[in-house]
């Protein structure tokens, strides 16, 4: 795997956004499959992004550059979340952050406008936390 690689890595999780509206669709969106679904999506991503720190720390000795290309695309969903009136951009942010989404279901009334940023603000965390995990877990075996 090349550095640019991580730049299309960066697409993940709106590909699991996807997979998981077009699966609970599918299934009739019964909360039960929707909340296994999103449970076992956010595991995949956090396991995948604390890999890929992995993998970043045999590249790299700071975390940074392989951090960047891996959540830009995260930083930009977090923005396009404050903007809902662009649709496509409110659709990307949504996508985005739908894994994660019903962390946040039960206070969506409480969060009105800043739900969707807030959304895509907690798959960034959690990526970006992963990753540095797994980044500084090979660091120190290293050592």
């Amino acid at each position: 795997m090349k550095k640019r690689d991580l730049l299309i890595l960066a697409f993940l999780p709106t590909v699991a956004g996807i997979v998981l509206v077009n699966l609970v669709v599918l299934l009739g969106g019964s909360t039960g499959a929707m909340i296994g679904l999103q449970a076992a999506l956010s595991a995949a991503l956090v396991a995948v992004w604390y890999a890929l720190g992995h993998w970043c720390s045999r590249e790299d000795k700071r975390p940074w550059p392989g951090f960047w290309l891996l959540q830009w695309w995260g930083v930009a969903n977090v923005v396009f979340g404050f903007l809902p009136s662009v649709g496509v951009l409110g659709s990307l942010s949504q996508m985005y952050g739908a894994c994660m989404s019903l962390m946040l279901a039960s206070a969506a009334e409480l969060l009105g406008g800043a739900y969707l940023p807030l959304q895509a603000a907690l798959t960034l965390a959690l990526t970006s936390a992963a990753y540095l995990l797994g980044f500084a877990a090979k660091q120190r075996r290293s050592l």
